[in-house]
């Protein structure tokens, strides 16, 4: 079984750098989906957020981008879990191999014409 993601979207955030020099860079993508409305049966476009590490020499390359940015990454998909308030928080990342910009955010819109909306 292979552990493989590609995603294609606009960032939430601003690159991160967490841990210190050799820690991670850490940022948001959200990803535009297309879904029927149950209730009035049209296509409305929803975003899904998911959050993204990157390590080693690809970190420098992720302060080039900023929020809003168009980028494609691909990479392996990554539980894990945190404590806050004393609970337990899972979430899942993507563990980034690959990261590259595709298009100029200035004034990006979906496929029905609408500006994105962050």
């Amino acid at each position: 079984m292979n552990n493989f993601t590609h995603l294609e979207g606009h960032l939430v955030t601003d690159p991160i750098q967490r841990g210190g020099d050799k820690g991670p860079v850490v940022m948001r993508v959200a990803v535009a989906n297309r879904r029927k409305n149950k209730e009035s049966g049209e296509w409305d476009v929803f975003y899904d957020n998911f959050d993204v590490t990157i390590w080693g020499e690809l970190r420098s390359q992720a302060f080039g981008y900023k929020e809003g940015d168009s980028v494609m990454l691909s990479g392996r998909l990554k539980r894990d879990s945190y404590e806050k308030d004393g609970q337990k928080i899972y979430q899942t990342l993507v563990n980034v191999d690959a990261l590259a910009g595709t298009q100029s955010s200035n004034g990006a819109k979906d496929e029905s014409g609408k500006d994105w909306d962050f």
